[in-house]
């Protein structure tokens, strides 16, 4: 992956990452799918539908020594409440042959 990164390739891993949240707020915000943050805190809201997620503006992507690391850090409600930790998802950002945008997680 070159250094520079296309518009398209942060669209397709700000998409997994959604999926992640998704997973993560069905889990009960405790599950392999949430940042560890949320995993420590170890509190599941009474109603799972009720979990929003507000991206921090302090993250994104970074670009070192042929390095594509992209990060997102969200405030988070649930049940009415805001959570009191800042989960951060943080991957590294890889492109396989067909062209697929991959995310992994840290």
């Amino acid at each position: 992956m070159s250094t520079s990164v296309p518009p398209e390739t942060i669209d397709a891993v700000e998409a997994q990452i959604d999926e992640l949240t998704a997973a993560c707020a069905a889990e009960g915000l405790v599950g392999p799918s949430c940042p560890p943050e949320l995993r420590e805190y170890g509190v599941s809201p009474v109603d799972p539908s009720s979990v929003e997620w507000f991206r921090s503006p302090d993250y994104g992507l970074e670009v070192a020594e042929g390095r594509v690391t992209y990060s997102m850090g969200f405030t988070v409600r649930a049940d009415g409440e805001v959570f009191p930790v800042t989960p951060v998802y943080v991957g590294d950002v890889t492109q396989n042959d067909d062209g697929t945008v991959v995310y992994t997680r840290r």
